[in-house]
């Protein structure tokens, strides 16, 4: 018997109105699987019902409307997370990422559901100590309220460990896409001339691309015997956020950025902005992730997903960049 013949079964998406998630459910429908989504919107479930997949309006924090979602369901994907804006308050990331995460598998294992499939980040290993691949074992202070919040939400699992659900985390880098409101603007930002480089961008960063990512999370649902394992999902090899930069104006047949700030003025710049503008502010000019952003280092071996799912990143970034800005989406 292979490592990969676990049957998926009815799958249940959570974040599918979200960039990962919408990609995932997507991939699946293209691929025969029976999909059901859990939006907050009718609006959401209507376009998800013409799309082919099983919509259900239900709300994570609200334990009540998630039975029925989960009902005949034998593979979760809980890719739903709030992201931002850094300065929101810390309740709620935690109700959002760590309170909706817990009811979530709650109802799970009381509906039970055979596999819970749970998208993290490399976000909660707060980084690398330097440009060297650091392991899923590796554990740095995760820096800033959304990880933070992922961290708690994997230490949740170690409370379920008795349970017969099989649990599954993937911790993907920096995902990036055609679709990605994130990545249209980061390449806007450049092709324009307008992207400002906090120092000298010489972290090491290790950018995904979704089509790699969606691959790992249906790989991580499909293979035997991998319950309790976490995968780190990363590009196929490191480079710095100035090399980043410089592959997208590459692409684009432009000058790489050309503007750069001082990280220490960037740090008091960003704390300004974080205590003294409003805490919902959703686009603030700086802030401490931007700045983050150019500092960390986020390189990671992806060696044990190449062990256990026989997985490896396909595209690398200089052809992901380069399809991006001539317009193709795959």
């Amino acid at each position: 018997m292979s490592n990969s013949d676990r049957d998926i079964g009815l799958a249940l998406v959570t974040g599918a109105t979200g960039f990962v998630g919408a990609e995932l459910v997507g991939a699946l429908l293209k691929r025969g699987h029976e999909v059901r989504v859990l939006v907050r919107e009718r609006a959401a479930a209507e376009a998800w019902l013409a799309a082919g997949a099983q919509p259900h309006v239900g709300d994570l924090r609200q334990p009540e409307s998630l039975k029925r979602a989960l009902e005949g369901v034998e593979t979760v994907f809980h890719s739903a997370a709030l992201l931002g804006p850094p300065s929101a308050p810390e309740g709620d990331f935690r109700a959002a990422n760590v309170d909706g995460t817990k009811n979530l598998v709650e109802a799970s294992i009381a509906e039970g559901v055979g596999r819970f499939i749970h998208v993290s980040s490399v976000a909660v290993s707060g980084g690398a100590p330097s440009c060297e691949p650091v392991d899923e074992e590796w554990q740095g202070e995760p820096r800033g309220r959304y990880a933070i919040s992922k961290r708690l939400a994997e230490d949740l699992f170690a409370g379920y460990a008795e349970a017969r659900m099989e649990v599954v985390i993937v911790r993907p880098g920096l995902v990036y896409g055609a679709r990605s409101v994130t990545t249209r603007k980061l390449f806007r930002l450049i092709e324009t001339g307008r992207m400002v480089v906090i120092g000298k961008g010489a972290n090491g960063v290790q950018p995904v691309a979704v089509e790699d990512l969606v691959e790992a999370l249906v790989l991580a649902a499909s293979s035997k015997n991998i319950s309790g394992r976490i995968y780190n999902i990363v590009g196929p090899t490191p480079l710095t956020t100035m090399q980043m930069c410089e592959e997208i104006a590459a692409a684009y047949g432009v000058d790489p950025p050309r503007i750069r700030i001082p990280v220490a003025l960037a740090r008091v710049a960003a704390f300004a902005c974080e205590t003294m503008l409003p805490a919902g502010l959703r686009r603030l000019p700086i802030d401490s992730t931007k700045v983050d952003f150019f500092q960390l280092h986020h390189v990671y071996s992806w060696k044990r997903a190449a062990e256990d799912l026989k997985w490896r990143p396909m595209i690398d970034f200089a052809s992901g960049a380069r399809r991006i800005a001539s317009g193709g989406e795959r």
